[in-house]
């Protein structure tokens, strides 16, 4: 027993040796989708992160997401962050990349920055010009999604699809 200056006692133990592990940062964040269709309402949810924590093999702890300036985050503006959730911030009309970059950070700060391309395309099941036909067909046949009636004829698109006709001539 040892009494210091200021009257405590305690015992020392060679025995007791105990180490601090050092929190180590995610060291992956993933993106279940990266494609957006065109003419879609702001804010649909375009996918959802994931990260790997080598911390947290039981996925236990709780991640901060978002959406930081910097190489690569060139589009952040186009999207918005709900907790995991990368959602749309406005209506796009035209086929496009965008670039994006993430920083995913631990409950200790720790933190990993990615960047994720994002697709804007036509839905390939949507009808925009309401003719009975999907983009994906119209591209298939050569006819426009935006006119009910690709070649001017006065029979329209699908009218010409169901008599075996050429919509597009």
């Amino acid at each position: 027993e040892f009494t210091e200056v200021g009257g405590i006692a305690s015992r020392l133990s060679k025995s007791l040796i105990y180490y601090v592990q050092q929190n180590r940062p995610p060291n992956n964040l993933d993106l279940n989708n990266s494609i957006v269709f065109l003419n879609k309402d702001a804010n649909q949810t375009v996918g959802l992160f994931s990260a790997t924590d080598p911390d947290d093999t039981g996925q236990t702890r709780s991640y901060l997401y978002q959406l930081i300036n910097g190489a690569g985050g060139e589009d952040n503006q186009k999207y918005n962050l709900l907790n995991n959730q990368l959602r749309t911030s406005q209506v796009f009309t035209e086929e496009s990349n965008h670039t994006i970059l993430v920083r995913v950070s631990d409950d200790e700060g720790a933190f990993l920055d990615k960047n994720f391309t994002i697709q804007a395309i036509h839905d390939p099941s949507k009808d925009d010009d309401n003719d009975g036909l999907t983009y994906a067909q119209e591209q298939s046949l050569g006819t426009s999604d935006q006119n009910p009636d690709s070649d001017g004829d006065g029979f329209s698109d699908t009218v010409e699809v169901a008599y075996g006709s050429n919509p597009a001539s």
